[in-house]
C-alpha cells in the first residue's frame, strides 16, 4: 500500500513539473530523472483517470480543459502534503508538539503546578493539554487513550499500564482548629464514627478508601456532603460544617482549618501512569523523561 502511495505523490509531481514547464524534457532535467520516466508516468497517470492531461498535437505541449481542472486540485493536494511533512519535521526536529495529561483534583491544587511550570519552562514549544477528573474518570480516559498520560493515587489495576512513583502520603483529617481535637493526639479511625465529614465524590479515591477502612471497623461514615473540588471541602471545614478525610498535602488552607494525623497510617502513592506498549510521541516521551528527572531531583 505504501509503495502505491508514494508513485501517485511523484506521478503528482510528474505532472506539476510539466504543467509548469509545458515541456516533457524540461521537467526531466529539473526533477533529476529521465524524459521516458516522465512520459510513463504522466501516461499511466491519465490511463487511470481515463482522461487526456495535456494536449501534445503542438510542438508545445499544454494543458487540456480537463487537466486545468484537474491541476488546480493537485496543486491543493501538495500543499496540504507538504503542510503535513513539514509539521511531522517540527514535531521530530524543533520539539513542538502536545502531551494530554489528566490530573487528579488532589494534585492539581499543590503539586502539578510546579511540575507544569518547570516544564514549560524548560521546553516552552511543547504545550500540555491538561484535564482535572476524578480517580475512576481519569483512568477510563487512560484505558481508552484519550490521554498519554495520568497523574493519580495508584490505580487498581496495575497489569496494563506503566508507573512512575511520584510521592507517598498518609491519609489525614482536617478539621476546625476550634475541634477539640484540632491540637490533639492523632485519631484512630473509629474516632470519626460520629464525625460529620465533608469528602470527596463517590468516583473518587478517596471515598472508596475511607469507606473500606470504616466497614473494616464495623461502622459506616456520617457523610454530610461529597465534592471533588477541594476548596469546597476546606470551606465547609473552615465553616465548622464538619471534618474532611484526605492524603495530606501542602494544600492551601483557610487559616482556621489544620490537619491531625491518622494512626494507624493509611498510606497511598501517587504515581505518574501511561499504557504499556502504547506509542508514544516525541512530546510525550520528553514529558516522561522530564518527570524521571524532576523526581529524582526532589530525592
Amino acid at each position: 500500500m505504501l509503495g502505491v502511495i508514494l508513485l501517485e505523490l511523484r506521478q503528482l509531481e510528474y505532472f506539476l513539473a510539466v504543467s509548469k514547464l509545458n515541456s516533457f524534457t524540461l521537467a526531466a532535467n529539473t526533477l533529476f530523472v529521465t524524459q521516458p520516466t516522465i512520459t510513463t508516468a504522466i501516461r499511466s497517470l491519465e490511463d487511470e483517470l481515463g482522461i487526456k492531461l495535456f494536449d501534445r498535437s503542438q510542438k508545445r505541449i499544454s494543458l487540456t480543459v480537463e487537466g486545468e481542472v484537474f491541476l488546480t486540485h493537485v496543486q491543493h493536494v501538495m500543499e496540504n502534503v507538504s503542510t503535513a511533512l513539514s509539521e511531522m519535521n517540527d514535531l521530530k526536529v524543533l520539539g513542538r508538539g502536545f502531551v494530554r495529561v489528566v490530573v487528579s483534583p488532589l494534585l492539581m491544587s499543590n503539586f502539578f503546578p510546579s511540575i507544569y511550570f518547570s516544564f514549560k519552562k524548560e521546553f516552552p514549544s511543547l504545550e500540555i493539554q491538561i484535564r482535572e477528573e476524578s480517580f475512576r474518570t481519569a483512568q477510563k480516559l487512560l484505558d481508552n487513550d484519550e490521554v498519554d498520560f495520568a497523574l493519580l493515587p495508584t490505580p487498581r489495576n496495575t497489569i496494563s499500564v506503566d508507573l512512575i512513583k511520584l510521592f507517598s502520603a498518609d491519609f489525614a483529617i482536617y478539621v476546625n482548629k476550634k475541634h477539640p481535637r484540632a491540637s490533639g493526639t492523632a485519631f484512630a479511625i473509629t474516632d470519626i464514627k460520629d464525625e460529620p465529614l465533608v469528602i470527596c465524590s463517590e468516583d473518587s479515591f478517596v471515598q472508596e478508601i475511607l469507606i473500606n477502612e470504616c466497614a473494616k471497623n464495623d461502622f459506616k461514615p456520617k457523610l454530610l456532603y461529597s465534592s471533588n473540588h477541594l476548596s469546597s471541602l476546606f470551606g465547609l471545614v473552615a465553616a465548622n460544617v464538619g471534618a474532611t478525610v484526605l492524603p495530606e498535602q501542602n494544600y492551601y488552607l483557610p487559616d482556621s482549618v489544620t490537619s491531625v494525623a491518622l494512626e494507624p497510617a493509611i498510606p497511598v502513592d501517587f504515581c505518574l501512569s501511561n499504557k504499556k506498549n502504547r506509542y508514544l510521541s516525541n512530546a510525550a516521551q520528553t514529558f516522561l523523561n522530564f518527570i524521571k528527572q524532576y523526581i529524582q531531583n526532589r530525592g
